[in-house]
């Protein structure tokens, strides 16, 4: 009887042993699949994103660099198809343009500066209006109420591209060293598969009570 029951006792311990190590492989299988997963569609979803978006910044601060003028005091503007010198006359200009823009979420293009078209949008869900400085890429700026402040916005967010671009260019880098990190892990097998197969093994040993005939 004390035999039967410490049988019982360690086949009991064994089969939670063996529970915590299915697990175990369980979690892992499924870390498997989430790998596989990110290696063929997520990861390169990513490197393809941010590919296109260091292009699309290269090229267009190489249209900004062309376009800008040496003197900075030297402007010029279109709204509405009617040209300007004068920056607060612009930025009045394009305020007058959002005002004629009507509906939800309408949109329209109000002029070119620097080789880049300037299109606004009314952003109904925050009261605002947005407007997208556009080249390869959109660079979007909110449109306030003061005229020499949105001509001010424009250029700065033209300016602001060589940091989009070392931003797009670290998380390239970064997607890309977690690729190879996952085609690295993926194959690797369950560490406690050998562990978990000889557990099992014991598990399915028949008893064998001759020793207690004695």
């Amino acid at each position: 009887r004390d035999f039967c029951l410490s049988r019982g006792l360690g086949d009991v311990y064994k089969r939670q042993q063996v529970s915590k190590l299915k697990l175990m492989k369980a979690n892992h299988t499924s870390q498997k699949y989430r790998l596989e997963d990110n290696i063929t569609q997520h990861y390169p979803h990513q490197i393809a994103i941010f590919k296109e978006r260091i292009e699309g910044f290269t090229a267009d601060m190489e249209k900004y660099a062309k376009n800008k003028p040496e003197d900075k005091e030297q402007f010029f503007m279109q709204v509405g198809g009617k040209p300007y010198t004068d920056k607060k006359e612009a930025g009045t200009a394009i305020i007058a343009m959002c005002k004629e823009i009507k509906g939800i979420n309408a949109s329209a293009d109000v002029g070119e500066y620097l080789g880049f078209k300037l299109n606004v949008t009314f952003d109904s869900f925050n009261n605002k209006f947005v407007m997208n400085v556009k080249g390869a890429m959109s660079h979007p700026m909110e449109v306030g109420t003061d005229p020499l402040g949105n001509i001010t916005r424009i250029n700065n967010a033209l300016e602001a591209m060589p940091i989009q671009l070392e931003e797009a260019q670290t998380k390239l880098s970064n997607v890309e060293h977690q690729l190879e990190t996952a085609k690295a892990e993926v194959d690797k097998p369950f560490p406690q598969e050998a562990e978990l197969s000889e557990k099992l093994e014991r598990l399915a040993e028949p008893v064998s009570y001759t020793h207690l005939r004695a």
